[in-house]
């Protein structure tokens, strides 16, 4: 197999594995994060309105306060029953709370709130699968920052026993997985044209080369080879020899009167192998290996949908 091939399987491996281990792990109760909201108080609501200003407890609102809001969701099999639990939310060094209030929870759940500047916890004792708690908060930002990566920067610790680190997802991002899903299909279907076009070859478009000496040779003078090459058009995928490069390397025995030398060994290459056709082999590849990773994460996308945005109430 060529080097795109390997290094395709070994990406695929590498990035699609441990999406569907966690699609396969879902039932396992943890702690999910689904973040609503994030809004740049002055620039998202103000920027098109120059004489005003948005006080917060008598102070304007620079461009640097971020309203953010989103939910905590117990999934799985089990509930988390133990007492004293709590989920940190910190911030880092440069960043403080301005304020964070617990807006709803699932009927009959109680939770309380323990708030300093870099750090917010949230305190709760039984925590039943498929019940949510839904917050609000104000971050005031001392440094210039894009706000994709806010969301990366806040961090959620916990110590309760048994569940893994909190999973943070966003919820407009979980709505789009059929729009992702039709994206991944469109990639496929252009591997598969590709796939297609070249599956079906004729005698024609294969070289046959000498594996000692690696010259083409012509085989119209030798029956045997030409025989063989007939056969490979016919049994092998084009596709597949285009990922591979060459055949494997078959054993023959004609004698050539230009060289005056015997041809123990021959091997096919499909026709202008290092032209157009090795650079639609990195593409088939790498269409192909895009289709499949698209598709994996658009059902897990979808499957992470169906399974906790029904939970909360938007």
């Amino acid at each position: 197999m060529s080097t795109e091939g390997i290094i395709g399987i070994v990406i695929t491996l590498i990035v699609g594995l441990p999406s569907l281990k966690a699609i396969f792990n879902i039932n396992k109760t943890q702690i999910v994060y689904l973040e609503k909201q994030l809004i740049n108080l002055r620039d998202d609501l103000l920027k098109n309105f120059e004489d005003l200003s948005i006080k917060y407890k008598g102070v304007e609102v620079k461009k640097n306060i971020y309203f953010i809001s989103g939910f905590f969701v117990c999934q799985g099999k089990k509930d988390i029953s133990s007492t004293g639990n709590k989920i940190n939310l910190i911030l880092p060094e440069s960043w403080k709370w301005l304020d964070l209030k617990i807006v709803s929870t699932s009927k009959g759940m109680s939770v309380s709130r323990e708030f300093i500047e870099k750090k917010v916890s949230l305190s709760f004792d039984l925590f039943k699968t498929k019940e949510f708690i839904e917050y609000e908060g104000i971050i005031e930002i001392d440094e210039e920052i894009k706000k994709e990566q806010i969301s990366k920067l806040l961090e959620f610790h916990h110590r309760i026993p048994n569940i893994s680190k909190i999973k943070k997802f966003n919820i407009e991002n979980l709505k789009s997985g059929g729009a992702l899903l039709i994206v991944s299909l469109f990639f496929f279907l252009i591997s598969f044209l590709i796939a297609y076009e070249y599956n079906t070859i004729n005698e024609l478009e294969l070289n046959t080369f000498n594996a000692e000496t690696n010259e083409e040779i012509s085989t119209i003078s030798y029956e045997n080879i030409e025989n063989l090459r007939k056969k490979i058009a016919n049994e092998r995928s084009g596709i597949i020899l285009l990922i591979e490069e060459r055949t494997e390397i078959f054993p023959v025995k004609e004698y050539d009167v230009f060289s005056r030398t015997t041809i123990n060994s021959v091997y096919f290459k499909l026709d202008d192998w290092e032209t157009e056709d090795s650079i639609t082999s990195v593409i088939f590849v790498a269409f192909f290996i895009l289709s499949i990773l698209l598709i994996i994460a658009s059902i897990q996308v979808i499957y992470y949908r169906k399974k906790y945005l029904k939970l909360i109430k938007n």
